[in-house]
C-alpha cells in the first residue's frame, strides 16, 4: 500500500511539473509568440478610451487635457508630456490609476481626479 502511494506520488510530481514524456510530442500543446502578441495587442485595445479634448492647458513640463471619454458622460483631466494637441482634436489613451485630489504648484489648482497617461494616440486631428 505504502508503495502504490508512493508510485502515485511520483507520478501525480511529475505531471504537475510539467514533465513531458519523450515519446507524446505530438501532444505537447505550445502557443506561438506571434499569437501571444496577438492577445496582448488585443487586450490592450480592449482597454483604450478615446474622446475629443475640451479644454488644453500648457505648461514647461506637461499638457493637462480635459476630454469627454466614450466611456463616460464626465469630463476628465489628463496630464501626459508637452505636445501640441489643441481643443477638437481626438485622442486614444490607456488610463492610469486615477490620482485624487493633485495640486499642480504650476497651475495653483487642485485637480479632484487626474489621470497620467504616457501614450496617447491623435485619432483624429482637427483643421488648423
Amino acid at each position: 500500500m505504502l508503495r502504490l502511494a508512493f508510485y502515485g506520488l511520483i507520478l501525480f510530481s511529475m505531471t504537475s511539473v510539467g514533465y513531458s514524456y519523450p515519446e507524446s510530442k505530438s501532444t505537447k500543446n505550445t502557443i506561438s509568440p506571434s499569437l501571444i502578441n496577438d492577445i496582448l495587442k488585443s487586450e490592450e485595445a480592449a482597454k483604450k478610451v478615446e474622446g475629443p479634448i475640451l479644454e488644453v492647458i500648457q505648461v514647461k513640463s506637461y499638457t493637462y487635457l480635459k476630454v469627454k471619454p466614450n466611456t463616460s458622460d464626465k469630463p476628465i483631466w489628463l496630464a501626459t508630456s508637452t505636445n501640441k494637441l489643441v481643443k477638437g482634436d481626438r485622442i486614444r489613451f490607456v488610463p492610469s490609476s486615477p490620482m485624487e485630489g493633485f495640486y499642480s504648484k504650476t497651475l495653483k489648482r487642485t485637480f479632484t481626479k487626474i489621470y497620467f497617461v504616457e501614450n496617447l494616440e491623435v485619432a483624429r486631428k482637427v483643421d488648423r
